[in-house]
Order: structure tokens, then C-alpha cells, then sequence
């Protein structure tokens, strides 16, 4: 979903959201984070700490799994339209992961999202 704001594409959707940016190969993208509920936070930590380990397992599924269930649904890109169509997926992929880390520190995902891998390594442990 995408909307038009003057010189710029909005990417997503924006609902009370918080603002923020990041810098992405020298340009600064503005974001809309969504502040999550305490339990949107421990569900979202708990889907983090899962592909976080599936991704460590070299699964190529799990950053695309992470990007729809995550990402995709908590995160607004702003990017000014004239470099809209010039951006490679090597940008992408750099934003995405930058996003997702200020996704984490702005809804205080970090601590969760140790506790969660911890507890599903020891669990995988147990079982081999």
C-alpha cells in the first residue's frame, strides 16, 4: 500500500504511529513504527527470536517469513518518489534490517526477544 504526500511516496500505512528515521547508504528514510501493547510485545519478540534462530540455521525462507509477519505489518517507509525506482535490492535489504532494529528498540524488544531465544535454544537442547 502506498500514498502520495507532496515530493514523497508514503510506503505502508500510518495510524498513530511513531516517527523515526534511519540512514541507509548515506540517505535518511523517515519511518512510522507501530508502539506495540505489552502483548503484541511479547508476541512479537517470541516471532523475532524464532526467525532470528532460523535465520542463524541458514534458512532462506525465514527473513522472508520475517519481512511479511513482521515488518511488513508494523513499519512505514517514507522515501521521496524520484528515488523510489532507483532503489536496488541491496538498499531493501539494508533498510529492512535497519528498520526492524529500531522496531526492536523502539518498542523495547530486546530483553523479550533474548529471553525467548534462550528458552527455544534450551528447549531445542533438550531434545537432541
Amino acid at each position: 500500500m502506498s500514498s502520495r504526500r507532496g515530493n514523497t511516496l508514503r510506503v505502508g500505512r500510518s495510524v498513530n504511529w511513531v516517527q523515526s528515521s534511519i540512514d541507509v547508504q548515506g540517505e535518511r528514510v523517515g519511518l512510522s513504527l507501530h508502539r506495540l501493547d505489552p502483548d503484541e510485545c511479547e508476541r512479537a519478540a517470541a516471532a523475532i527470536a524464532w526467525f532470528t534462530l532460523q535465520a542463524g540455521m541458514d534458512d532462506p525462507e525465514a527473513w522472508k517469513d520475517f519481512l511479511e509477519s513482521v515488518i511488513f505489518g508494523h513499519i512505514d517507509f517514507t522515501i521521496a518518489k524520484d528515488r523510489l525506482e532507483t532503489l536496488g535490492q541491496a538498499w531493501w535489504d539494508e533498510a529492512t534490517s535497519r528498520a526492524a532494529g529500531e522496531f526492536v528498540r523502539v518498542n523495547d524488544l530486546g530483553p523479550s526477544c533474548r529471553r525467548f531465544i534462550e528458552v527455544i535454544e534450551r528447549n531445542v537442547s533438550t531434545l537432541s
